[in-house]
């Protein structure tokens, strides 16, 4: 085998800098070595792959776990209790742990917003079509009994 060594140090650097190339190269070289070794020695395992199941099960198991006191955790108030079971959140109020992290009380906002904003939309809705069903029946009895819409 050809020594690396001497066919680097003797192409790129004079006579002078070759005890400076051999220091370098073979400590590059025993690092070399030593990386190949301990990968060698390294075992691999092959991955456990969660199946779609495994991993939803998984993720509702540790979703809405309690947080500790300390841990920017936040108490809920009765209200956000009862907006955490309207949404979906939880089942009912006693699955519901005494401390809650900010994440499922980010997702607790963004679904009530939500949930509120179709509610008042459906509401004025309802609101303008029955004023519109009124101003309807009340131009009709406005023809029956004659008046004229210029002379008022």
């Amino acid at each position: 085998m050809i020594n690396l060594r001497t066919i680097k140090c003797n192409k790129t650097f004079g006579s002078y800098y070759k005890p400076l190339c051999q220091r370098f190269l073979s400590t590059t070289i025993s690092k070399r070595s030593e990386v190949e070794k301990k990968t060698s020695e390294t075992v691999y395992e092959k991955p456990n792959y969660a199946t779609m199941d495994s991993y939803n099960e998984i993720r509702k198991k540790t979703e809405n776990q309690g947080v500790k006191e300390g841990l920017k955790s936040k108490k809920p108030t009765p209200f956000q209790k009862r907006m955490l079971v309207w949404t979906g959140i939880y089942k009912n109020k006693e699955e519901i742990p005494e401390y809650i992290s900010p994440g499922t009380m980010n997702k607790l906002s963004d679904r009530y917003r939500i949930s509120f904003i179709i509610v008042f939309s459906a509401i004025i809705f309802a609101i303008f079509f029955v004023s519109e069903k009124y101003t309807v029946a009340k131009i009709e009895r406005k023809k029956k009994l004659g008046y004229d819409a210029k002379s008022e």
